[in-house]
């Protein structure tokens, strides 16, 4: 598997996109489909959403992206100052003789 990495991403609304879209090709680098990928993007937007609208974003300039993963998904953990949230989405195996 992949090793953990953590991803500073600006909160502007001009780079937030930037997180979602390094968790999707994560996911495919991992194994899972494209479907896979925006998936979890929406997750990962979801919860950046969701932090900034609890806190004041003028406060902070950027969220932290944690990414792990093991053979069977993945987690992420999203902090933006003293907030957080824990996106995990479970990868489907690869059925024999197909490929992924």
């Amino acid at each position: 598997m992949s090793d953990p990495f953590t991803l500073q991403v600006p909160v502007d609304s001009r780079y937030r996109a930037i997180g979602p879209e390094v968790a999707a090709r994560y996911v495919e680098v991992l194994g899972g489909t494209t479907a896979d990928g925006q998936a979890v993007a929406t997750l990962v937007t979801d919860a950046l959403a969701a932090l900034l609208i609890e806190g004041d974003p003028s406060s902070r300039g950027s969220c932290d992206l944690a990414f792990t993963a093991d053979a069977h998904g993945l987690e992420i953990a999203v902090t933006c100052g003293a907030g957080s949230r824990l996106v995990q989405y479970q990868l489907q195996p690869a059925r024999p003789g197909t490929a992924r």
